[in-house]
């Protein structure tokens, strides 16, 4: 799962395709998991959210 997320990051920030449906799926999904993680936040998983939250918003 974080090797998954680490290629969708490095798709975002090096290679940057310019399918705007790609990068707005992508955007849904950064969106989607922020809202995840609060609610992880509250479930005692504040360290896999932390880590999650370097990856996407590096």
């Amino acid at each position: 799962l974080i090797i998954y997320f680490t290629g969708v990051w490095f798709q975002w920030h090096w290679w940057k395709p310019r399918d705007f449906k790609i990068e707005e799926r992508l955007l849904n999904l950064r969106h989607s998991i922020k809202e995840r993680e609060l609610d992880n936040y509250s479930n005692n998983y504040s360290e896999y959210s932390s880590m999650m939250n370097k990856i996407i918003n590096y």
